[in-house]
């Protein structure tokens, strides 16, 4: 009776053990997934302006982060990333795109979108709606991290993750009175200002407006507002 006992119990064994060699084996074979690397600061978009930029600049280049879930491979595998339906930027005009290609023995890419600028952004705004697919090296990942949008123009657009705790309401007219006193579009993190600069960017926006009320009265907006910038 012992040894049937013992017969049994090693068979069970046995099948246990075949069973977890057949799930780690179907575990391996499985594609590693590929998504969008969410961002803080903007966590699946992108607002570009050539307003500030030199008019020689006809193209500039941001970045998607993307990053593989599973094993690094030791060859270069391709992913898919297709563009949607909703894009009012036409790709080979508004924009193109790197090689989508993630590099033998890499986890994570900072991809390559190139923005070109043309006459019509001087007064329409173009979106870019990315969407990650499945491809035969990568399967679609969670779908809460599968699209990106970009948006890109000649004028000014409000930044993805403006403040109003920092700058108060956003109006385009205090943000053109901003650009005109700093030079620069970089106003928030996401648009290139860091942390520690948005205090000081602040505060000059509070002194230059003091400046231009004692001149030409207070700056009303579009809105039929008058421009304000709170106090910290």
């Amino acid at each position: 009776m012992k040894n049937i006992n013992r017969l049994i119990a090693s068979f069970l064994i046995y099948l246990l053990i075949g069973a977890c060699g057949k799930e780690d084996r179907l575990m391996y074979k499985e594609a590693p997934s590929i998504s969008f690397r969410r961002d803080v600061v903007m966590p699946d978009s992108i607002n570009y302006t050539f307003v500030v930029k030199p008019d020689s600049l006809l193209t500039d280049t941001i970045y998607l982060n993307i990053r593989i879930s599973g094993v690094a491979s030791d060859k270069d595998r391709k992913f898919n990333l297709m563009t949607g339906e909703n894009s009012t930027a036409i790709k080979g005009k508004h924009f193109d795109i790197g090689e989508t290609v993630i590099k033998a023995g890499v986890y994570a890419i900072k991809f390559p979108v190139y923005l070109h600028r043309t006459p019509d952004m001087k007064d329409k705004i173009f979106s870019i709606y990315f969407r990650m697919g499945s491809s035969d090296d990568f399967k679609a990942g969670f779908d809460n991290s599968l699209t990106y949008q970009v948006k890109v123009t000649d004028k000014l657009l409000k930044p993805a993750d403006w403040s109003d705790f920092f700058y108060g309401s956003y109006s385009l007219a205090k943000h053109q009175f901003m650009v005109s006193r700093l030079g620069t579009t970089a106003i928030t993190m996401g648009t290139g200002a860091q942390f520690s600069q948005i205090m000081s960017i602040l505060q000059k926006m509070r002194v230059e407006l003091i400046k231009y009320e004692n001149v030409n009265g207070p700056l009303i907006d579009e809105n039929g507002n008058r421009v304000t910038f709170p106090t910290i």
